[in-house]
């Protein structure tokens, strides 16, 4: 039994290095997709009093001066590079996210 004791050690020392050496490596660089296509149906009576209209919230702003859409980016931007950001948008909403494409790669936003 006495024996048994430093090969446990062992097994138990090298499991813990192995979970280290794992949790330790670096990670790949992240992306971030921003889900921008949804019509905003239970918010339309809302965003129809902010804008007159029927912009889908994610294109209002609600909450501060900047859109939600712009919201959502600019949390994006906290984690991935610009370059690894996406906005999933439908082509019926293009009169609101045109404005975007001027000041985005337009191969960041996919229809």
């Amino acid at each position: 039994m006495a024996h048994t004791m430093p090969f446990a050690r062992a097994a138990r020392t090298a499991r813990a290095t192995r979970q280290l050496t794992a949790v330790s490596r670096p990670s790949p660089a992240p992306w971030a997709l921003i889900l921008a296509g949804g019509d905003g149906v239970r918010l339309r009576p809302l965003t129809q009093q902010i804008t007159g209209d029927e912009t889908p919230k994610q294109f209002c702003a609600l909450l501060s001066d900047d859109t939600l859409w712009a919201e959502s980016f600019q949390r994006a931007a906290r984690s991935a590079s610009l370059s690894r950001i996406f906005t999933v948008v439908t082509e019926t909403h293009a009169r609101f996210y045109g404005a975007l494409l001027p000041t985005h790669d337009e191969h960041s936003v996919v229809v």
